[in-house]
């Protein structure tokens, strides 16, 4: 992720803002170590139980897209998978720009909904 961002987005010394819900996985020690490691990024409180308004949703869509378990059951197959998405979206950085620039939107849509779901 960080080299993507560095290339494309916020090139080093610029902080990066970065968004982690309350997954397990994402509170793990070797992420947490990871990010302890990395102090360029700024970690964001994200409420436990508010909507998932985090843009990065919009790319794990994109990673599952095309997905087949049927056809990609090996950990060598989901690797695969996995690195063409992520190529793929590398070299679409509009893709994700485009999510992060509809923040203001999804922001204004959660105030009308008073906080309800959106149809983002």
């Amino acid at each position: 992720m960080l080299p993507s961002v560095r290339s494309y987005l916020l090139p080093y010394p610029e902080r990066i803002a970065f968004v982690l819900d309350r997954c397990p996985v994402h509170t793990a020690r070797v992420v947490r170590q990871w990010f302890n490691e990395h102090q360029e990024i700024q970690l964001l409180d994200w409420p436990p139980k508010g909507c998932d308004m985090n843009p990065i949703e919009d790319v794990w869509a994109l990673m599952v897209n095309g997905w087949e378990p049927t056809e990609e059951r090996t950990r060598q197959a989901l690797l695969h998978h996995t690195q063409q998405k992520w190529e793929l979206l590398r070299r679409k950085p509009q893709l994700i720009a485009k999510s992060v620039e509809s923040m203001p939107r999804r922001l204004q849509e959660v105030i009308r909904m008073e906080g309800g779901w959106s149809s983002y």
